[in-house]
């Protein structure tokens, strides 16, 4: 027993292993820098969600900007170029289910079918519903609530009921604010445009109920619910139209301008055809075929115009032609932006600003013509619709997006003056105009019926 107690206390002799000294200030430092390092990152992820954000088109940016190109079908969009129908071919992209070949065609030839893409454009943001892309879908309806604000072309009955449908689809897509200032649209048209039946504005307000509920908004709805009870509405004033198309006096293209649109068209089927046949590959001699028909179809419209107009037209003539070459600097824009699906003349990509600033100068040469047909009218009272009209005119392209540069808040001063003028001879517009900057999105909308 002693042995063994011997043992036990010569083990407990034995000193204990030493331990290591804790290095707080390496856990520290280790510690801080991971730290530093979790906030870099999630620095940097805020940064990247912030530019996603900025560089993301949403509904304020202009049509032309939301054109994703690189979505664009070239040998489908070429032939527009080859000289086939717009509308047509904008109507076979979307059942195509290629919808950015549909939405560049009627986008860039907005200004020039005017009301009539407004149908195809509906249909189109349908399309981008169907398709799951909400954002396409509103920025599309966006585009029709411009037009049919703009274009006096249509009926009230027929805008009101567009507005409609954008309110509808604009809240499908998520944008309850702009469906909202949509719906306030569709029921301005209702309640200020004098040749309406109370048959048609009651229709109007009963398609406006539902939607009013669902914007679950108080105030709009109560007033769409007094609006459905009493729709025998008096508005004063009368609608009035003017069509910019039917002043144009065309004029005879000389032989070799003929036969240089007859070559880029047919280049342009060229390309088309070899893009199908190559499936995109080893297409270069077209394409730089084509882009040489461009360049010399270019100067030769360029000093078509300049010798033309030095020949004292008419201002019907005069419209017609700088209208045509409007329409040309839009397409050379187009070109430059890869509009049509792929690069295809360097040197308008190159001086795509100056193009831009070109398009300007263009649509303010055209502005001037329709202000002299404007001052050409003998009555007082007329010279100030032709003003309103002008003014909503260059307002539809600056939304468009087709007059670079341009200030919608000086063009929309200009329209107000020109509206006051104009109820001054006791004429007041039922649906006046105005550049309302702090809407959903910035625009010029409908504005309450003011006599005064």
């Amino acid at each position: 027993m002693t042995l063994e107690y011997n043992d036990y206390e010569e083990y407990n002799d034995y000193d204990p292993l030493p331990t290591r000294p804790r290095r707080r200030w390496l856990e520290i430092l280790l510690l801080t820098g991971f730290v530093v390092c979790l906030l870099i990152g999630l620095a940097a992820l805020l940064v990247l969600l912030a530019q996603f954000r900025t560089s993301r088109p949403g509904l304020s940016v202009t049509p032309v900007q939301a054109i994703q190109t690189t979505a664009i079908m070239p040998q489908l969009a070429l032939m527009q170029l080859a000289g086939d129908p717009v509308d047509g071919l904008a109507f076979q992209a979307m059942n195509a289910g290629q919808l950015e070949t549909s939405r560049a065609m009627l986008t860039y030839n907005a200004p020039i079918s005017g009301a009539g893409n407004i149908e195809l454009l509906m249909q189109l943001a349908h399309a981008y519903q169907d398709q799951n892309q909400p954002l396409a879908a509103a920025q599309l309806y966006r585009v029709v609530q411009t037009m049919t604000i703009l274009d006096s072309s249509t009926s009230s009955f027929e805008r009101s009921q567009a507005l409609v449908q954008c309110s509808t689809g604009l809240l499908s897509a998520g944008e309850r604010a702009a469906a909202l200032d949509s719906a306030i649209q569709a029921k301005r048209v209702a309640e200020q445009a004098p040749e309406l039946l109370p048959a048609q504005r009651s229709q109007i307000f009963a398609t406006l109920r539902p939607l009013a509920t669902q914007l679950d908004d108080p105030t709009f709805n109560s007033q769409i619910g007094e609006l459905v009870r009493n729709p025998f509405l008096k508005p004063a004033g009368f609608i009035t139209a003017t069509n910019w198309l039917t002043l144009a006096t065309p004029l005879a293209f000389n032989a070799d301008l003929t036969t240089a649109i007859a070559t880029r068209q047919q280049r342009a089927r060229e390309l088309s055809q070899r893009i199908d046949l190559t499936q995109g590959t080893d297409i270069d001699p077209e394409r730089q075929a084509l882009a040489q028909a461009l360049i010399d179809e270019d100067r030769l419209r360029h000093d078509y115009t300049s010798s033309v107009l030095s020949t004292g037209l008419s201002l019907s003539q005069q419209f017609w032609l700088l209208e045509q070459q409007r329409e040309w600097l839009i397409l050379k824009v187009r070109v430059a932006q890869h509009g049509f699906g792929l690069p295809v003349v360097s040197s308008w990509e190159t001086n795509l600003d100056a193009l831009q600033q070109e398009l300007s100068i263009s649509t303010s040469r055209v502005t001037d013509v329709l202000n002299a047909f404007a001052n050409a009218q003998s009555r007082p009272v007329d010279q100030a619709l032709w003003r309103v009209s002008m003014l909503k005119w260059l307002a539809l392209q600056t939304e468009l997006g087709l007059y670079p540069n341009a200030d919608p808040a000086e063009i929309g001063e200009r329209l107000r003056a020109a509206q006051v003028e104009l109820s001054r001879f006791g004429s007041a517009p039922p649906l006046p105009v105005a550049y309302v900057p702090d809407a959903t999105p910035p625009g010029f909308r409908i504005q309450p019926f003011n006599p005064q």
